[in-house]
């Protein structure tokens, strides 16, 4: 379970800006890798490139357990394995959370998956590990949320659906100290328990070491530059936030 990124070039045409120019990046199983950068340096637009969200112009190769991805429909990198959070996940009026992890598993796994009983249990055991109360399966997606529910809410996705590879955007915003520790503990677990290979992007240097990451990376100057806690904490990129 490996995400393997090389020589990845990125764009936004319409407003002329280059965000990647041959980037190199590897995260191989069971490993947690943070990604950090100034507001606008293109973070968000990276992580959603990733699924192939249409407005992108790339080029390069992104791999998912050695399966290329670049060309290849939205529908079509998910069922290989990749899990993308949103850094602001919209509400789907008309639809619960539980329609949507029901259909959302089913969609991946087919007819291999988990019985219809024992999915019901994966996502009440999920939930119940997020945080979240059960009536929440009932709800609107994330229709009415607080930003930390929404938070909790994409987590859960991803321990429902076990991605090969997850990338999370500010998953730790808007959560309290309480579920700021729990989120980082359910994030390591999944990285050893179940090998995904992890891409977090922060902003906070209390969260990134919670999560004792095995490597982090700046984005600069259209690349990933590895660098330290101790680099990033001094250079005040980011900040002390619980």
């Amino acid at each position: 379970m490996s995400l393997v990124i090389k020589k990845y070039s990125l764009g936004i045409a319409e407003l002329g800006k280059q965000i990647l120019d041959y980037a190199d990046l590897d995260i191989g199983p069971g490993k947690i890798v943070v990604l950090v950068g100034e507001n606008g340096s293109g973070k968000s637009s990276f992580a959603m490139s990733l699924l192939g969200i249409p407005g992108y112009e790339r080029s390069g190769s992104v791999k998912i357990d050695g399966k290329e991805t670049v060309g290849l429909e939205i529908d079509e990198i998910a069922r290989l394995g990749l899990f993308v959070s949103f850094q602001s996940p919209p509400e789907i009026e008309g639809v619960t959370l539980f329609d949507f992890l029901n259909a959302s598993y089913r969609s991946i796994y087919g007819s291999g998956g988990l019985s219809s009983f024992k999915l019901r249990k994966k996502i009440i055991d999920a939930v119940e590990r997020v945080g979240l109360n059960v009536s929440f399966l009932e709800r609107p997606i994330n229709q009415g949320f607080s930003g930390g529910e929404r938070r909790k809410s994409e987590v859960l996705q991803m321990l429902v659906l076990e991605p090969k590879v997850a990338v999370l955007d500010e998953v730790d915003s808007g959560l309290d100290i309480r579920s700021t520790i729990n989120v980082a503990n359910l994030l390591r677990e999944t990285a050893s328990h179940k090998k995904c290979a992890l891409l977090v992007i922060s902003h906070s240097i209390e969260f990134i070491r919670k999560l004792h990451p095995d490597k982090i990376f700046q984005l600069k100057n259209k690349k990933f530059i590895e660098v330290t806690l101790e680099e990033i904490e001094s250079s005040g990129l980011i900040q002390e936030s619980n």
